[in-house]
């Protein structure tokens, strides 16, 4: 049932024998239902003692359903304000002019991290034009405050986004 539309990008429920935890990755405290935090694991089948500290991000609907939302060492951490990259991903890639996207910290000495973007523009597209078309999609510590229109994406051979790659590219040349 997790492939119910209203379920998007979920990808379901624990297992029977699985317990899970949404916590703060700082105290360790449970979120609330719908806030993303660290996925905690506890089964019989973890070898270690106590709870599995993933290291993903996800939250947890009231009926149980996991949408996981990145990676906690992909963090970006804007003056304090701690967020993942796909959220900031997903607001960015509803703009027409985006064919891709992916976002990572870029280092910062006033903030600690800035809010970078590389896009594969399928037509011209601005800093400032992405900004304001995320304005209702995102926070305003989440739009992205560097943009870098790319061939392609850094993706590694797993299929996955290289953020420490991206961020250089990103850095370099803004």
């Amino acid at each position: 049932d997790h492939r119910d539309p209203k379920r998007v990008g979920s990808v379901g429920r624990p297992l029977a024998g699985v317990e899970v935890r949404v916590v703060d990755p700082d105290t360790g405290i449970d979120v609330e239902a719908g806030s993303v935090g660290e996925l905690w694991v506890n089964t019989t089948q973890h070898v270690g003692e106590g709870w599995l500290h993933t290291g993903d991000l996800a939250r947890q609907d009231t009926d149980g359903y996991i949408y996981p939302s990145g990676r906690l060492k992909d963090t970006i951490n804007r003056g304090g304000e701690k967020f993942g990259p796909v959220e900031v991903e997903d607001a960015i890639r509803t703009h027409p002019a985006v064919s891709d996207v992916a976002v990572a910290g870029i280092t910062d000495d006033e903030m600690g991290q800035r809010v970078g973007a590389a896009v594969v523009a399928r037509s011209a597209l601005t800093l400032e034009e992405l900004r304001t078309h995320c304005r209702d999609l995102i926070a305003y510590f989440k739009l992205p405050e560097r943009l870098k229109v790319v061939d392609h994406i850094p993706y590694n051979d797993t299929g996955k986004v290289n953020r420490r790659q991206l961020a250089a590219l990103i850095a370099d040349g803004t």
